[in-house]
């Protein structure tokens, strides 16, 4: 691929991993239609990943280094019997409620049928039919749709989760495990439906994207690096640097529209591409 064509990919993967529109959707609507493929696609998805990784410490790097050391006064506090639930700071639940939702994740290990439910999911991404992504990315609008209709109706949202909330956002994240499911608006809309408040969730449902990437990220690249892999090092440096910049941008883009009460026009936006991915699964291209 050349220098623009990985700068087009960084740029969808950084816009679509934090806009609720989905990434993985996206690159594979992409890569379904231009033709790309194969490992040296799944290792440059990888690269990208890796980009908007960095996106989100930029962004929220000051709340991250204060989750850090909470992280660590929080293990001297249990050996010195000072660990108190009730008491903890903001920063230090948060990062409680992001480790429920985050272990979660290892419900997708429960084998069904011979296979693990992540097993079941992958397959379903890896097929080359466009139907399954048409109708992941409608059912992503319609989620949306409804959930910020549903919100307004809610007289005093919530600050902090509850280890309830955390759950059920996580059980969110599992279902965005395919392709055309939203993982930001899916657990930005679970959370909402919880009745917590939209400022504390667009935070929420970022941070807690930083292990899923790096696990996601550990993942294919062991996969990508086990095939032959030919990959230009510098478009690939200039396709990172394109997720980086686009997804801090799509991160203040979020920040603004939930500010403004606008971040249902994704609904929209998820409902007519869906349809289109649809169409274009019915009649076989």
């Amino acid at each position: 691929m050349e220098i623009l064509e990985y700068i087009f990919l960084g740029m969808v993967q950084g816009l679509s991993e934090f806009l609720p529109i989905s990434s993985s959707g996206h690159l594979k609507l992409f890569g379904h239609l231009f033709g790309y493929g194969g490992q040296e696609n799944l290792f440059v998805s990888v690269m990208l990943h890796l980009g908007t990784l960095a996106a989100v410490v930029i962004v929220y790097r000051r709340l991250i280094g204060q989750m850090i050391v909470e992280f660590f006064l929080s293990i001297r506090d249990l050996f010195t019997g000072r660990f108190h639930a009730k008491t903890m700071s903001p920063q230090r639940r948060l990062l409680f409620m992001i480790i429920v939702s985050t272990a979660v994740l290892l419900v997708l290990l429960i084998p069904i049928g011979g296979r693990s439910i992540k097993g079941h999911i992958e397959a379903l991404n890896s097929s080359d039919s466009l139907i399954p992504l048409g109708i992941a990315f409608m059912a992503t609008g319609a989620l949306l749709l409804f959930t910020f209709r549903y919100v307004k109706s809610i007289a005093k949202p919530r600050k902090s989760a509850k280890v309830k909330d955390a759950l059920i956002i996580g059980g969110a994240q599992c279902v965005a495990t395919i392709s055309g499911v939203s993982r930001s608006g899916s657990t930005m809309c679970a959370g909402l439906l919880c009745g917590l408040d939209r400022s504390y969730m667009v935070k929420y449902s970022f941070i807690m994207s930083i292990p899923v990437i790096l696990a996601a990220a550990a993942s294919d690249a062991k996969d990508a690096l086990q095939g032959e892999i030919a990959v230009d090092i510098i478009p690939l440096l200039f396709g990172i640097a394109a997720s980086l910049f686009f997804g801090i941008v799509s991160i203040k883009v979020i920040q603004w529209l939930i500010k403004k009460d606008r971040y249902n026009i994704f609904g929209y936006y998820c409902a007519a591409i869906g349809l289109f991915t649809l169409v274009l699964g019915v009649c076989g291209v």
